[in-house]
């Protein structure tokens, strides 16, 4: 039976749920929100380029897999530029079985690059997928996870010793880790932080001010965190502000809030300019200070940006395993050597669909 490749529209949403339930670990309810998130990713973008939001297979009457696309407004080599994410491809079982999901997602690699008149990112991108791009040549980089440790229960633990001792090593190492978090955030110079209820106009200046100096990066402004953090479905976070003058934010923070019985916090974005150190660091330690007050074992960040790779360091945050990024369409760009290096690039935890 031949399968077609076509833009998803609203009146797919049952047939997307039902996809969905194909996948690993997914109940028909968490199907059901799954359609749901796309649907409002699809359709609820404030960017547009007029073109395709998600690519769907359908074979006969169901729909056997999925490409999405972001369009993203981004500053690049100083000036605003309107690209893409490439995001979530999945191929349904039965495709994989019969020999044509290559094919397939070949087809949809295709679509999108045709839709799409600049460069793609691709983020959060398993290994399966990874030798599919690798078959359409993309570029292949990667970026680091950034983890900064709260408790040290689990190290104490693989030491070994003895209930008693571990019961006295593991308060203490919490306390030490405390003391040590502590000291740091009062050897820079600390900026004034407010809790934001909503995101404003002081958060299009805030793009508008910094944006141009934060290489390639998607544009920060109110309607696209509002799109990311207020509207979206599923996810609850709080953010925070680093304010100076009356009026000014110098920088702010998201992080997404713990569901029952987690233990590891996210920072989905850390915005501040490249150059204000006091700002990121006051800000990394907010986010230090909000997990450990719900107890979290440890938080992770990301980072691709040698500035702020350097700076999460200095917060104590480690690097851990490396994340893979892709770049398609980078000739389509005037500067294809800019898209391709991932040191130009200023990647979060939230950007693109985000790994949650």
């Amino acid at each position: 039976m031949k399968t077609i490749i076509r833009a998803l529209t609203p009146a797919d949403v049952e047939k997307y749920a039902d996809l969905c339930a194909a996948r690993d670990g997914l109940d028909r309810k968490a199907a059901e929100d799954r359609a749901e998130l796309v649907a409002f990713l699809a359709f609820e973008n404030p960017t547009s380029d007029d073109r395709p939001t998600y690519f769907v297979a359908e074979t006969g009457d169901r729909l056997t897999g999925h490409l999405g696309r972001m369009p993203t407004w981004y500053f690049a080599d100083g000036r605003r530029h309107l690209a893409t994410f490439a995001h979530d491809l999945f191929v349904h079982p039965d495709l994989q079985k019969s020999g044509h999901a290559f094919f397939v997602a070949m087809r949809f690699y295709e679509a999108v690059e045709k839709a799409s008149d600049s460069f793609i990112g691709m983020i959060w991108t398993n290994e399966i997928n990874v030798q599919l791009q690798n078959s359409r040549k993309y570029e292949r980089s990667y970026f680091h996870r950034m983890i900064h440790v709260l408790q040290a229960d689990s190290q104490i633990q693989r030491l070994g010793a003895l209930g008693p001792v571990r019961d006295v090593l593991k308060p203490a190492a919490r306390i030490i880790l405390q003391s040590i978090d502590a000291a740091l955030a009062t050897l820079h110079h600390p900026r004034r932080v407010e809790h934001i209820e909503a995101f404003d106009k002081r958060f299009d200046q805030l793009a508008d001010r910094i944006g141009p100096r934060m290489g390639v990066a998607p544009v920060k402004d109110a309607a696209y965190l509002d799109y990311k953090y207020t509207r979206r479905p599923f996810i609850d976070t709080e953010c925070f502000a680093a304010v100076g003058a009356p009026g000014e934010l110098l920088g702010f923070v998201v992080l997404r809030k713990l569901g029952p019985g987690e233990k590891v916090g996210t920072i989905l974005e850390l915005v501040a300019a490249r150059d204000d150190v006091h700002t990121s660091l006051t800000l990394m330690h907010v986010a230090i200070g909000y997990y450990r007050q719900l107890n979290a074992r440890q938080i992770e960040a990301t980072a691709s940006d040698p500035v702020f790779v350097a700076l999460y360091e200095r917060a104590l945050f480690l690097k851990r395993n490396q994340m893979p990024f892709t770049v398609a369409n980078s000739q389509k760009y005037r500067f294809p050597a800019t898209v391709r290096t991932i040191g130009n690039w200023h990647l979060s935890y939230g950007d693109s669909e985000g790994p949650y």
